[in-house]
């Protein structure tokens, strides 16, 4: 369903959510073998250039967002990029 989304819509993102930070890898990993898509995992713990996630600003969001046909996340995350802005539509 993802890759069929992802084809019909190329220019639209896919948010996948898991409830928990080993949810989050584990479903990361398993997409990752199984699409042909480029994916990425985001959790509290996450480090880009030595920041932890919570930290990201936008240019970091902007980066992931853009690199990234599916993002897979926990809903904090999600509920956090939401509130400052990082993510729209």
């Amino acid at each position: 369903m993802i890759e069929d989304f992802s084809k019909r819509y190329p220019n639209q993102k896919i948010i996948f959510l898991a409830t928990t930070v080993p949810l989050t890898i584990q479903q990361y990993e398993y997409l990752k073998d199984l699409l042909t898509l480029n994916i990425d995992d985001y959790y509290g713990e996450k480090k880009i250039d030595d920041k932890l996630l919570d930290f990201w600003d936008a240019s970091i969001w902007k980066k992931e967002i853009d690199k990234n046909q599916v993002l897979v996340m926990t809903p904090q995350v999600f509920v956090n990029i939401l509130n400052h802005g990082f993510i729209c539509k």
